[in-house]
């Protein structure tokens, strides 16, 4: 191996690129096999006014591929080369190896194929038709990482944070980007789930954000008791795994405690630290007092397991969980006095 592939093997895009000038071909992500230029064919429909020639790079042993267009037999070999030398940097693929296939698909003329950040950026310019692709899967981030989790579910376990929170100033997650000293703020997201259901979606463009503030609670997916339960322990999974990511990317990262009705009890804890910091919220929970039972057999259960060093308490705190307690203040207070203070 030159010193040109193993740097794009690392994830350089400078070497990814100029290994694609030099007619380098990486081996495969998937099985690490030796991969090649495949058949090629004349589309049979013209894209933006011209006919194109598909080619495809793949790998002999797994078969996995990508296909381009081009308007000539070496510019779509060229293409395609480019989208297969285009990998992201360990961890990323290491966490995938030996796992079955779950990259990424653009599906096109029938079959489906692997696709990189580059065929993202022109799905969001130019949408489904100039370039034929009917639909586009993302695995649920399964192609960035499978973390070893907590059986039967596989939720990924969260490290235990300790760090000095009194100080800090905590903030909603729609008030992160506008915010002027993140490194002494911490974020909460309690919020609609829709507000940051983008972190999900796209979870590497809000590392450089969320890397800034000193904490981050991981993402309150809501667990509403007439959700069924397959949405409650999809909402708990994905709560985990951007917690876990996050704290390899080096994030401090306070678990958001959630639960729903008692049955939940025998998963809502999975993943979740001991002797750590939590974080519960009590918004929503006061209203009746079944609720009000409800909610306590919940916090009774998760300091139960959990032993908590501290608490970050969003809401009104029964009296009974009212020790070493950190109360976020709620941002609309802030709202309010401003607006008195005329700022």
């Amino acid at each position: 191996m030159t010193e040109l592939e193993r740097r794009a093997l690392l994830g350089d895009k400078t070497a990814q690129e100029e290994g694609t000038d030099k007619g380098i071909v990486l081996p495969c992500p998937f099985c690490g096999s030796k991969a090649e230029r495949g058949v090629n064919k004349r589309d049979s429909r013209k894209r933006f006014g011209v006919y194109h020639t598909i080619a495809t790079i793949q790998c002999k042993i797994c078969t996995a591929k990508v296909t381009m267009a081009g308007t000539s037999i070496e510019s779509a070999y060229k293409n395609a080369e480019r989208h297969w030398n285009d990998r992201a940097a360990p961890p990323y693929y290491a966490n995938v190896k030996d796992k079955p296939f779950t990259g990424t698909c653009v599906y096109y003329d029938g079959e489906w194929f692997w696709y990189s950040s580059t065929t993202k950026d022109v799905l969001a310019e130019y949408g489904r038709c100039d370039m034929e692709v009917y639909a586009v899967l993302n695995f649920e981030n399964c192609d960035k990482c499978i973390f070893d989790g907590v059986p039967p579910y596989d939720i990924p376990r969260l490290q235990p944070y300790n760090g000095e929170i009194h100080k800090l100033k905590w903030i909603p997650f729609n008030y992160a980007k506008t915010c002027k000293n993140p490194s002494e703020c911490g974020v909460h997201f309690y919020l609609d789930d829709y507000q940051f259901a983008r972190l999900w979606n796209r979870p590497d463009d809000y590392l450089p954000l969320l890397s800034q503030f000193a904490a981050v609670c991981t993402p309150d997916f809501s667990q509403y008791m007439d959700m069924p339960v397959a949405m409650r322990l999809y909402n708990h999974y994905r709560k985990h795994w951007l917690g876990v990511y996050w704290q390899m990317h080096g994030l401090n990262v306070i678990p958001t405690i959630c639960w729903s009705d008692l049955d939940g009890f025998a998963w809502c804890f999975d993943g979740e630290p001991t002797n750590g910091i939590i974080s519960i919220s009590s918004v929503g929970t006061q209203n009746s007092k079944h609720a009000q039972e409800a909610f306590s057999a919940g916090c009774r259960e998760a300091i139960k397991r959990l032993q908590p060093t501290q608490i970050l308490w969003y809401g009104k705190c029964p009296e009974e969980f009212d020790w070493n307690v950190v109360k976020i203040e709620p941002h609309y207070n802030d709202i309010v006095r401003r607006r008195k203070n005329g700022r």
